[in-house]
């Protein structure tokens, strides 16, 4: 029973950086994978939407989403008046989302947990010699599911609106 619980030890330890490296890796590899260079993403993003702005500059601007246009988008930020920024001066436009993130840490966590409940079985269970497996999977399974949907909604994933085609060199 001991060595059980070591395991179950192991597996969140495990859990916890795969949840980490899935929700702030994957939207890196995404944005490599495609290019989001049409500003009408951003256009519909609805106001009140909290978003992060990349300068061409290097600067890095949060806040919410006023309004977006073709030249542009106005960022509200607390305690400062409303900005415009340009859209030749920006480089890219990032929302959040928790909930993606809170899905692949369930996803991640419960085939974790399954797949070890699964191989080391259940000892306080009982029934056909099956059903122990069964049983460790499932418990396993619906416990580190919860566990990771838990990290990944914490953690967040970012989502790539708008990236600035490359800048031709003079």
């Amino acid at each position: 029973m001991k060595s059980f619980f070591c395991c179950m030890f192991i597996v969140f330890i495990v859990q916890l950086a795969l949840s980490s490296t899935i929700s702030t890796s994957a939207p890196q590899q995404r944005s490599k994978r495609s290019h989001h260079s049409d500003w009408s993403g951003v256009v519909q993003l609805p106001a009140g939407q909290k978003i992060k702005i990349r300068m061409q500059n290097g600067e890095t601007l949060t806040g919410t989403l006023q309004n977006a246009d073709s030249e542009g988008l106005v960022l509200l930020k607390r305690g400062e008046p409303p900005r415009k920024v340009g859209r030749l001066d920006i480089r890219s436009v990032v929302t959040k989302s928790r909930a993606r993130a809170a899905m692949w840490g369930a996803l991640t966590g419960a085939a974790l947990g399954a797949g070890i409940g699964a191989a080391a079985g259940c000892a306080d269970c009982y029934g056909p010699p099956g059903s122990e497996r069964a049983m460790g999977a499932l418990w396993l399974g619906g416990f580190f599911g919860g566990i990771g949907a838990g990290i990944g909604a914490a953690a967040g994933m970012e989502n790539k609106i708008y990236e600035a085609p490359p800048r031709k060199a003079p």
